[in-house]
């Protein structure tokens, strides 16, 4: 879907008619995939995955993109109409789905582990905290009853931006979690705590930062995956080809 949007803006929406997606068997195919608790899986009827839900999410957004974006200005995904995704999508309960991935259960453990070592002890998931409680580091797991995981702070926020509801989750907890758990000190991100850092990671680290406004990063067009400047220089090719 990606492609697709770059080439029907430098092709021309007529030139690529004919050799279109099947649009309708697209939304027919993400709508058969979500599950009764609200988020996507790669098939029907299987566990529901928050990497294929933003893939899922992202595909529907650059389907209702429109094609011409005002001049000299990136299209802001929030700009979406949501609308649009109510006749594929179970909106409210993706979103639901979505924000009950967010988790301070961040340490791969044991739970009859008695060392009284604070910095590895088990945290309790966000779900089972008392009101007036608050943890310090909270990521997000892309499956239930799992550790949250650095790459998933992207997809679960980049599809929570789509859906323009990313003023749910706790950005202070996720923020804390990215830089003081997973940020190694050789530089890049680890998958979880004291992982080695590797490049699929880190790039999806940073970019879930950039989703929260860190200051230094450049802003995000999260359906694409691509800074705003990068998809602004495509916008350009399109005004270019026209």
């Amino acid at each position: 879907m990606c492609i697709r949007w770059m080439l029907r803006g430098i092709g021309g929406r007529e030139e690529m008619e004919e050799v279109d997606v099947d649009v309708e068997g697209l939304e027919r195919c993400i709508a058969g995939c979500q599950t009764y608790d609200g988020g996507i899986a790669d098939e029907p009827f299987h566990e529901p995955h928050a990497g294929y839900t933003h893939c899922s999410i992202s595909a529907l957004a650059l389907l209702y993109r429109p094609q011409e974006p005002p001049p000299d200005t990136p299209q802001q995904i929030d700009s979406t109409d949501i609308d649009l995704f109510a006749k594929v999508l179970d909106v409210d309960s993706a979103i639901r789905w979505l924000v009950s991935r967010q988790t301070s259960d961040i340490y791969l453990h044991n739970p009859d582990d008695s060392s009284g070592d604070e910095e590895d002890a088990p945290v309790k998931p966000l779900e089972s905290l008392q009101t007036s409680e608050r943890p310090t580091y909270a990521g997000f797991n892309g499956r239930t009853n799992k550790i949250a995981d650095t790459c998933y702070a992207f997809w679960v926020l980049g599809s929570l931006t789509i859906l323009g509801r990313d003023d749910l989750i706790d950005a202070e907890c996720v923020r804390s979690y990215l830089l003081s758990k997973t940020q190694h000190r050789i530089g890049g991100f680890g998958k979880t705590p004291g992982d080695t850092p590797d490049p699929y990671h880190s790039f999806l680290g940073l970019a879930a930062l950039s989703l929260l406004g860190e200051e230094g990063l450049k802003p995000l067009d999260a359906a694409v995956c691509l800074s705003g400047n990068a998809v602004g220089w495509i916008q350009g090719l399109h005004k270019i080809t026209r």
